[in-house]
């Protein structure tokens, strides 16, 4: 296997430069003045600069701006640069190098360490089309990330007048190519602006939708660095010319895919979901099967006649609901037809005081049929979505909610018809397929975050085994994270016990690095309080697919590394290749997938080794029956993240009945 990563090897002799300070806010890097303090602290020049700070009357919470080129202003002040500005030596001599090309800078990205923007082509009249790239420095490692942001980023051609529906958007500073961070500016003012989503909209203008391939990538950058990178030798400072680095064949690592294979009806294998499913069909059947009957909720008749239709008799490839997962159509005597979208929560409050009138019901499953879905962008249909389902959750009844225009897509939506089976199976509790590999009795907890406006809430899913069977969901704002979290996991445990006798290990899966604090509390819990002598572990499952780092496949002509490989990019920090490549060379394309991006935090080396860890990372990821697609992220964490999305529009709360916790209501 031969893997190359979206770095370049760099020379940096540590030459002594200088550093400028200055209160001017046109100068590109920027620190508050008591880091500056602490950091200078025992440098030489460290009584001069306490001398200049109050010469010009600086407070300790005030910023100030500084360069490592002189910008010649008065009353600036100047010093040797010391160890720790090193890497903004570095991000100023790329700085300075791509504004003399001509390039638009921002030298302060929120995540990035700078990022550049290359003209690519005219747009309209009003904008043009740049591709950005984000260059990350390495400095423990003398390397440089260079990874592709936005291919269709838009700055306008010219100064265009700002407008308060634009909101907080980019700029261009002055005259120059520099970008100033996001902010309000003045309605009315003449800026360069940098389209956000807003000024996109009020343009008419839309995202495309093809996106560069990891070939297209590998070209893009391996330009960049030709034209560009490998020009740059200032200060000491120049790059290995041979272009991107070859990963070390000690840090490439694949999970066991004979390990991964999946179970399917009658324990036939198939490594892959979609041919297991079609050829053999689902793992375990619903125990509801039989007994379950379906309320139709729809506004159109037709478009619940020919669902209806399409799940009894099936649909081109699609061979129906029960032939595909077991599970027969058959209607409940309960209906609810609803007028419009804008009615429909006010008209499900009557429907339910007359047809659901029970506190909670075995046998029902609810298909709502609309043109609403969790996602949309229109508030009123999005809390439709939550409130209806919230409304059946707290019956004890599943549903399913399907796009009426995917139905009135008659070519296409037979591509959907499998996804919908199999997610009414998995929330009827049935199984529709499993790993091959042995059962862990692990006690398997993921959590996740999201936002809604001012407000954060995090969501969790428990499980006992690495078979995919929902164990317990929770959730709570943030505000009371450190009570919550310690709370949720004395209660699963506790259950584990209760259900599974003793427990073996603790694994977390965690949105965000661990705090002391936390872990504190975890030992204080599991060792003190509990008296568990068991090993745990806190894993790191970034939310989002990164793309700051990315590798190839040399192998496959620089495409996409093979599903199950993982690449240590840092100190227990690892790339983790989710996909549909599950061979060398494919025979069918294969759509790209960006990797994750997982660090282990702390695992006792006891009880685990990072292989293993990985390696249940990428089980879960498996396990996932929202539908017949692997995801990049494992179900812990995306069904964490699922339950935090619901319980945000219900600050926090979810109903707490047997289908909350055992099945995956949310999918």
């Amino acid at each position: 296997m031969s893997i190359v990563i979206n770095r370049i090897k760099y020379k940096f002799d540590n030459t002594p430069s200088k550093m400028y300070f200055s209160k001017k806010s046109e100068l590109p890097f920027y620190t508050k003045c008591k880091i500056l303090k602490d950091r200078m602290s025992t440098n030489i020049d460290f009584e001069a600069l306490i001398k200049w700070l109050k010469e010009e009357s600086i407070d300790d919470d005030e910023y100030l701006y500084f360069d490592f080129v002189d910008p010649n202003y008065e009353n600036q002040f100047e010093c040797v640069c010391i160890d720790y500005y090193k890497p903004k030596l570095i991000r100023s001599i790329i700085f300075h190098y791509f504004e003399e090309k001509g390039f638009i800078i921002d030298p302060n990205p929120k995540v990035d360490d700078l990022s550049i923007y290359k003209f690519v082509r005219n747009y309209n009249q009003v904008w043009d089309i740049y591709q950005r790239f984000d260059l990350n420095i390495k400095n423990k490692r003398n390397e440089l990330s260079i990874s592709l942001g936005s291919s269709f980023t838009l700055i306008s051609k010219d100064k265009i007048s700002y407008k308060s529906t634009y909101g907080t958007v980019k700029y261009l500073s002055g005259e120059s190519n520099r970008i100033i961070k996001k902010t309000l500016l003045e309605i009315g003012g003449s800026y360069r602006l940098i389209a956000n989503f807003q000024i996109k909209s009020e343009f008419g203008i839309s995202n495309p939708t093809q996106r560069p391939t990891f070939k297209q990538k590998h070209e893009t950058i391996t330009l960049l660095f030709n034209d560009h990178i490998k020009n740059i030798n200032q200060k000491g400072l120049n790059f290995i010319s041979t272009g991107l680095m070859n990963v070390d064949i000690r840090d490439i690592y694949k999970v066991n895919m004979y390990e991964n294979k999946l179970l399917f009806k009658n324990d036939k294998t198939d490594i892959n979901p979609i041919t297991g499913m079609r050829d053999f069909g689902i793992y375990k059947p619903s125990p509801k099967a039989l007994d379950n009957k379906f309320i139709f909720v729809y506004e159109n008749r037709d478009d619940a006649n020919n669902l209806f239709k399409y799940l009894k008799n099936g649909h081109k490839n699609f061979p129906g609901l029960e032939r595909y997962v077991g599970i027969p159509v058959t209607l409940s005597d309960i209906k609810f037809h609803y007028s419009n979208i804008i009615n429909i929560e006010s008209e499900y409050k009557d429907f339910e005081n007359r047809e659901l009138n029970q506190d909670s019901y075995d046998n029902l499953f609810a298909i709502i049929i609309g043109q609403f879905d969790k996602n949309n962008s229109d508030e009123e249909k999005t809390n439709a979505y939550y409130e209806i389902k919230n409304a059946l959750l707290k019956k004890g009844i599943p549903s399913q909610f399907i796009n009426q225009e995917h139905i009135r897509q008659a070519n296409s939506f037979n591509y959907h018809l499998p996804n919908i089976a199999i997610g009414i199976l998995a929330k009827l509790e049935g199984i529709p397929w499993r790993l091959k590999n042995n059962t862990n009795q692990d006690l398997v907890i993921g959590f996740n975050q999201v936002q809604l406006g001012n407000s954060r809430y995090i969501g969790s899913s428990v499980f006992f085994t690495n078979e995919g069977f929902l164990k317990g969901t929770h959730a709570y704002p943030t505000s009371d994270s450190e009570t919550e979290l310690i709370g949720h996991l004395r209660n699963s445990i506790e259950k584990y016990i209760l259900e599974q006798g003793e427990i073996r290990r603790l694994i977390i899966h965690y949105y965000k690095p661990n705090s002391e604090r936390e872990t504190r509390n975890i030992e204080q819990l599991l060792y003190n309080e509990l008296k568990l002598n068991i090993p745990y572990a806190i894993v790191e499952v970034n939310d989002s697919k990164t793309q700051a780092d990315i590798c190839f496949d040399s192998e496959y002509n620089m495409g996409m590394p093979e599903s199950g490989t993982y690449v240590k990019v840092g100190r227990n920090e690892y790339l983790l290749f989710n996909n549909l490549r599950y061979e060398k060379k494919p025979l069918n394309m294969v759509t790209d997938e960006l990797p994750i991006k997982v660090k282990i935090h702390f695992a006792d080396a006891n009880g685990f080794s990072h292989n293993e860890l990985i390696g249940q990372i990428y089980e879960f990821s498996r396990l996932i029956w929202k539908g017949l697609k692997q995801r990049s992220q494992p179900a812990t964490t995306i069904y964490a993240k699922l339950i935090a999305e619901f319980s945000s529009h219900f600050a926090g709360n979810i109903p707490n009945n047997y289908i909350v916790n055992n099945t995956p209501w949310f999918i």
